[in-house]
């Protein structure tokens, strides 16, 4: 069963995921979309490191007592492919598209991060109290 928590943000990454697809950025030509995913996370309260090799973003989530680590990882750039589907989201940028997998992934886990937090019991711009759930 999926919490009540986890289907509210469907709205939130139905959206990401749709503006990830209709500006997408080829290769490390990525400013405006590590933009977004970097702002998204430090609203989240994560720790956020920008221009990680060029255009990467890294945002860690801090727990508060010792333990594993989990990470997540997304893609953010395009395939320089035309796109063709006729879809009100479709790309704005010539020459540029996302497949599928990749702009899902990045809505994807983007949207983890936000789930995960609230697990962490993160506050906005705070820090976490870890909740260990059975």
């Amino acid at each position: 069963m999926i919490e009540p928590k986890v289907l509210k943000l469907k709205d939130e990454v139905v959206q990401l995921r749709r503006t990830f697809h209709m500006y997408p950025e080829i290769e490390f030509d990525l400013q405006r979309t590590s933009q977004i995913v970097a702002d998204y996370l430090e609203s989240l309260g994560l720790e956020v490191k920008r221009n990680v090799a060029k255009t990467g973003v890294v945002g860690l989530l801090r727990g508060g007592r010792p333990g594993k680590t989990i990470m997540l990882r997304a893609d953010m750039d395009a395939l320089p492919l035309q796109e063709l589907n006729e879809v009100p989201y479709r790309s704005r940028i010539d020459g540029a598209m996302h497949a599928w997998q990749r702009k899902f992934s990045r809505a994807n886990e983007t949207s983890s991060v936000e789930t995960s937090s609230s697990c962490f019991n993160l506050p906005k711009n705070g820090s976490p109290q870890v909740e260990h759930y059975p």
